[in-house]
């Protein structure tokens, strides 16, 4: 049996109108529901998955979708689908027991970041991933103050891609929901 995790995922971008038939069987099988304690939705067709639409923080109408009881906090069959599909989300799973909450964003042209995150969805950096950028960053400071500039800015330099690394990936906001035509 797994663990029961609250999750939530957004769905946006241009759906061909025949994934339509595909997308509401992933829905259906992962029985998520509309809202929070409610239950489960069952769609049929491009009707359904219109009613669904919601709009995010931004504005932006997507397809929003929630579990109180989501396996590990995962959609697997709806991800799965989506991703296959190049079908933009973003899914949240709050944390439980040993799993810390995470965000999982998928975008067609960047593909999938798994990004931990606290309880109200901001993105975490650990801290014990900080320690050599904090060590690089030392030595540039030490090589300033000695007058090695350019041994200054090689570590400058490596800082940045230190940083970069521990840093989650920028990833561009999610499109509007839209069934078209094939």
């Amino acid at each position: 049996m797994s663990d029961r995790i609250p999750a939530e995922i957004w769905i946006g971008g241009k759906i061909a109108a025949s994934l339509v038939p595909g997308l509401c069987a992933a829905i259906t099988d992962e029985g998520v529901s509309l809202e929070w304690g409610d239950a489960r939705v069952d769609p049929t067709g491009a009707d359904d998955l219109t009613a669904a639409i919601k709009a995010n923080h931004q504005g932006v109408r997507l397809l929003w979708f929630c579990d109180d009881q989501a396996g590990y906090g995962e959609f697997d069959t709806l991800e799965l689908f989506l991703q296959e599909h190049e079908i933009p989300f973003t899914r949240q799973s709050a944390g439980r027991y040993e799993y810390d909450p995470e965000r999982v964003e998928f975008r067609t042209r960047t593909g999938r970041a798994d990004i931990i995150t606290n309880r109200s969805g901001a993105t975490v950096v650990l801290a014990s991933s900080l320690i050599a950028l904090e060590a690089t960053l030392t030595k540039a400071l030490q090589f300033a103050r000695s007058g090695e500039a350019k041994r200054a800015m090689t570590a400058v330099r490596t800082a940045k891609r230190q940083l970069r690394q521990v840093l989650p990936p920028s990833v561009p906001p999610l499109p509007p929901f839209e069934i078209v035509p094939d």
